[in-house]
Protein backbone atom coordinates (compact mmCIF):
# COMPACT_ATOMS: atom_id res chain seq x y z
CA UNK A 1 0.00 0.00 0.00
CA UNK A 2 1.27 3.47 -0.91
CA UNK A 3 1.47 6.08 1.82
CA UNK A 4 -0.23 9.14 0.35
CA UNK A 5 -0.36 11.17 3.58
CA UNK A 6 2.29 13.57 2.31
CA UNK A 7 0.38 14.08 -0.94
CA UNK A 8 -2.86 14.80 0.93
CA UNK A 9 -1.09 17.26 3.26
CA UNK A 10 0.35 19.19 0.31
CA UNK A 11 -3.01 19.20 -1.48
CA UNK A 12 -4.73 20.49 1.66
CA UNK A 13 -2.14 23.26 2.04
CA UNK A 14 -2.69 24.34 -1.57
CA UNK A 15 -6.47 24.20 -1.13
CA UNK A 16 -6.17 26.35 2.03
CA UNK A 17 -4.08 28.93 0.14
CA UNK A 18 -6.65 29.15 -2.64
CA UNK A 19 -9.46 29.56 -0.09
CA UNK A 20 -7.51 32.31 1.69
CA UNK A 21 -6.85 33.94 -1.65
CA UNK A 22 -10.51 33.86 -2.73
CA UNK A 23 -11.51 35.41 0.59
CA UNK A 24 -8.71 37.91 0.14
CA UNK A 25 -10.09 39.20 -3.16
CA UNK A 26 -12.29 41.32 -0.95
CA UNK A 27 -9.26 42.23 1.11
CA UNK A 28 -6.10 42.10 -1.08
CA UNK A 29 -3.79 42.73 1.86
CA UNK A 30 -4.96 39.53 3.56
CA UNK A 31 -4.54 37.54 0.35
CA UNK A 32 -1.07 38.91 -0.23
CA UNK A 33 -0.01 37.89 3.30
CA UNK A 34 -0.63 34.24 2.39
CA UNK A 35 1.79 34.22 -0.53
CA UNK A 36 5.35 33.02 -0.17
CA UNK A 37 8.14 35.57 -0.49
CA UNK A 38 9.75 35.77 -3.96
CA UNK A 39 12.83 33.61 -4.37
CA UNK A 40 16.15 35.40 -4.62
CA UNK A 41 17.74 34.95 -8.02
CA UNK A 42 21.41 35.02 -8.80
CA UNK A 43 22.53 37.81 -11.06
CA UNK A 44 25.77 38.70 -12.74
CA UNK A 45 25.31 42.34 -11.72
CA UNK A 46 26.37 43.22 -8.18
CA UNK A 47 23.62 45.78 -7.57
CA UNK A 48 20.99 43.29 -8.74
CA UNK A 49 22.02 40.58 -6.32
CA UNK A 50 18.80 40.78 -4.32
CA UNK A 51 16.37 41.05 -7.24
CA UNK A 52 13.71 38.37 -7.24
CA UNK A 53 10.61 37.40 -9.13
CA UNK A 54 7.82 34.99 -8.40
CA UNK A 55 4.68 34.03 -10.27
CA UNK A 56 1.64 32.65 -8.53
CA UNK A 57 -1.41 31.31 -10.28
CA UNK A 58 -4.83 30.97 -8.70
CA UNK A 59 -7.58 29.87 -11.08
CA UNK A 60 -7.81 32.69 -13.65
CA UNK A 61 -5.60 35.11 -11.74
CA UNK A 62 -1.81 35.31 -12.09
CA UNK A 63 0.31 37.42 -9.76
CA UNK A 64 3.72 38.35 -11.11
CA UNK A 65 5.71 39.83 -8.24
CA UNK A 66 9.08 41.58 -8.43
CA UNK A 67 10.84 42.97 -5.41
CA UNK A 68 12.39 45.78 -7.48
CA UNK A 69 11.43 47.88 -10.49
CA UNK A 70 12.39 45.79 -13.53
CA UNK A 71 12.00 46.03 -17.29
CA UNK A 72 12.55 43.51 -20.06
CA UNK A 73 15.98 43.60 -21.67
CA UNK A 74 16.20 44.64 -25.32
CA UNK A 75 18.85 41.94 -25.82
CA UNK A 76 16.82 38.97 -24.54
CA UNK A 77 13.72 38.32 -22.46
CA UNK A 78 15.61 38.62 -19.18
CA UNK A 79 14.19 41.19 -16.78
CA UNK A 80 16.69 43.76 -15.61
CA UNK A 81 16.47 45.95 -12.54
CA UNK A 82 16.37 49.64 -13.33
CA UNK A 83 18.98 51.94 -11.87
CA UNK A 84 18.47 52.15 -8.07
CA UNK A 85 18.27 55.97 -8.20
CA UNK A 86 15.38 55.82 -10.69
CA UNK A 87 13.64 53.20 -8.56
CA UNK A 88 14.18 55.24 -5.40
CA UNK A 89 12.83 58.41 -7.01
CA UNK A 90 9.70 56.67 -8.27
CA UNK A 91 8.96 55.15 -4.85
CA UNK A 92 9.93 58.08 -2.63
CA UNK A 93 8.24 60.88 -4.61
CA UNK A 94 4.87 59.20 -5.13
CA UNK A 95 1.76 60.69 -3.55
CA UNK A 96 -0.95 58.66 -1.85
CA UNK A 97 -4.40 59.14 -3.37
CA UNK A 98 -7.19 57.21 -1.63
CA UNK A 99 -5.96 53.56 -1.65
CA UNK A 100 -3.22 53.82 -4.28
CA UNK A 101 -0.16 55.88 -5.19
CA UNK A 102 0.41 58.35 -8.03
CA UNK A 103 3.97 58.90 -9.23
CA UNK A 104 5.44 62.38 -9.55
CA UNK A 105 5.23 63.60 -13.20
CA UNK A 106 8.88 63.09 -14.24
CA UNK A 107 8.91 59.65 -12.60
CA UNK A 108 5.66 58.75 -14.34
CA UNK A 109 7.06 59.84 -17.71
CA UNK A 110 10.21 57.76 -17.20
CA UNK A 111 8.19 54.72 -16.17
CA UNK A 112 5.79 55.00 -19.13
CA UNK A 113 8.74 55.37 -21.52
CA UNK A 114 10.72 52.45 -20.08
CA UNK A 115 7.63 50.23 -19.85
CA UNK A 116 6.56 50.96 -23.43
CA UNK A 117 10.05 50.82 -24.95
CA UNK A 118 11.38 47.80 -23.07
CA UNK A 119 8.41 45.71 -21.87
CA UNK A 120 6.08 46.47 -24.78
CA UNK A 121 8.91 46.42 -27.35
CA UNK A 122 8.32 49.99 -28.52
CA UNK A 123 4.54 49.64 -28.83
CA UNK A 124 3.03 52.60 -27.02
CA UNK A 125 -0.66 52.44 -26.13
CA UNK A 126 -2.53 55.53 -27.32
CA UNK A 127 -3.22 56.43 -23.70
CA UNK A 128 0.53 56.25 -22.93
CA UNK A 129 1.41 58.45 -25.91
CA UNK A 130 -1.10 61.07 -24.80
CA UNK A 131 0.09 60.93 -21.20
CA UNK A 132 3.78 61.16 -22.20
CA UNK A 133 3.13 64.13 -24.51
CA UNK A 134 1.10 65.93 -21.85
CA UNK A 135 3.81 65.46 -19.20
CA UNK A 136 6.68 66.26 -21.59
CA UNK A 137 5.03 69.54 -22.60
CA UNK A 138 4.84 70.57 -18.93
CA UNK A 139 8.47 69.89 -18.02
CA UNK A 140 11.61 71.62 -19.21
CA UNK A 141 14.24 69.47 -20.92
CA UNK A 142 16.78 71.36 -18.80
CA UNK A 143 15.10 70.12 -15.63
CA UNK A 144 17.87 68.72 -13.40
CA UNK A 145 15.82 65.79 -12.15
CA UNK A 146 14.83 64.80 -15.71
CA UNK A 147 18.45 65.02 -16.91
CA UNK A 148 19.77 62.99 -13.99
CA UNK A 149 17.17 60.21 -14.12
CA UNK A 150 16.84 59.95 -17.91
CA UNK A 151 20.61 59.53 -18.20
CA UNK A 152 20.35 56.68 -15.67
CA UNK A 153 17.47 55.08 -17.60
CA UNK A 154 18.66 55.65 -21.19
CA UNK A 155 22.37 56.43 -20.72
CA UNK A 156 23.82 58.63 -23.47
CA UNK A 157 20.70 58.12 -25.59
CA UNK A 158 18.58 60.31 -23.29
CA UNK A 159 19.00 63.26 -25.69
CA UNK A 160 17.74 61.01 -28.50
CA UNK A 161 14.67 60.18 -26.37
CA UNK A 162 14.11 63.92 -25.84
CA UNK A 163 14.17 64.52 -29.61
CA UNK A 164 11.59 61.78 -30.09
CA UNK A 165 9.43 63.27 -27.34
CA UNK A 166 9.67 66.72 -28.96
CA UNK A 167 8.54 65.22 -32.29
CA UNK A 168 6.04 62.79 -30.68
CA UNK A 169 7.87 60.03 -32.53
CA UNK A 170 6.80 57.16 -30.26
CA UNK A 171 6.67 54.44 -32.94
CA UNK A 172 10.39 54.87 -33.71
CA UNK A 173 11.79 55.24 -30.17
CA UNK A 174 13.02 51.67 -29.81
CA UNK A 175 14.44 51.61 -33.33
CA UNK A 176 16.18 54.93 -32.68
CA UNK A 177 17.73 53.52 -29.51
CA UNK A 178 19.04 50.51 -31.43
CA UNK A 179 20.57 52.70 -34.12
CA UNK A 180 21.97 55.30 -31.73
CA UNK A 181 25.72 54.89 -32.07
CA UNK A 182 26.62 56.00 -28.53
CA UNK A 183 24.02 53.82 -26.76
Amino acid sequence: MIDDTKFKDNRNKKRKSVIYFRKGLKNPKKAFNHLKRPKKLKSKFEDQKNWGNAKYSFDNLVLDIDNHLVYKSTMNDMRIRTDPEVEKSILENRKKHKNFYIPEKIDELLHLLMHSIYDREGNFKTHYKNKCSKIWNKIDSENQKWNKLSSKAFFKASKRIEEDLDNENYEKMLENLYTYSKY
